[in-house]
């Protein structure tokens, strides 16, 4: 999935994976005639960011690869 939003970047769109989508199976399989054993996991939403938008600047900060990480 990531290859895809990588190259979606460098053509200029925004992108967002959803796994959300995964609760909406049945609209998913409905409308794009996927097979009832086959699993839908994700999606991608393509579209033109708009960074000026409030929600758009939320930012969270990492975690200290010290305290994430056990090193043997």
């Amino acid at each position: 999935i990531t290859g895809f939003m990588v190259v979606a970047q460098a053509l200029g769109l925004a992108s967002i994976a959803q796994a959300a989508l995964a609760g909406q199976a049945s609209l998913l399989r409905s409308a794009l005639e996927v097979p009832e054993d086959c699993h839908i996991l994700c999606g991608i939403l393509f579209g033109y960011g708009d960074p000026t938008h409030p929600a758009n600047s939320f930012g969270t900060t990492r975690a200290a690869v010290e305290d994430v990480m056990e090193w043997r």
